[in-house]
């Protein structure tokens, strides 16, 4: 689910910048990050579900082979969430005035697709025993998160 909500943040973002891009050419770099992202991200929609099933029903070291596959997708996922508010930051001033609440909420969709990451990452943890040491490189990101 974070993974929609990511690309539903991402979307919203990238129209709010191919408004602006008269304006603000330089958002360019961040338009392509985006976009890459969020084609990057989109199968994960399915894949996460996919992914989480095969990780219920594997026992053993089966098991810990496809939940290191579900969170290294997680991650990436989070990591593409930390990108995009680089973009933000970079990006906000940029923005027309009459758009930006559109990438205001974009950014705050994003927000909820890392907070969902992370609270995958958690769940793990409490199911299978051992939390994932890159969930914290992603809960300080979070403590960082840029501010409309």
């Amino acid at each position: 689910m974070a993974a929609l909500v990511f690309c539903l943040g991402s979307a919203l973002m990238e129209k709010a910048i191919v408004y602006s891009l008269s304006k603000s050419p330089q958002l360019s770099r961040g338009l392509k990050d985006l976009k890459a992202d969020r084609a990057k991200t989109f199968p994960y929609i399915d894949r996460d579900a996919e992914l989480f099933a095969k990780v219920i029903a594997a026992q053993g070291k089966s098991r810990i082979a496809w939940l290191k596959r579900s969170e290294a997708l997680t991650l990436d996922l989070g990591s593409a969430c930390l990108r995009a508010a680089g973009s933000y930051r970079a990006g906000r001033s940029l923005i027309k005035k009459g758009i930006l609440s559109d990438f205001d909420l974009g950014i705050k969709l994003i927000e909820t697709a890392l907070n969902g990451s992370l609270d995958s990452l958690y769940a793990n943890a409490v199911m299978f025993g051992k939390l994932n040491l890159a969930a914290a490189a992603l809960k300080k990101g979070l403590k960082s998160w840029p501010r409309s």
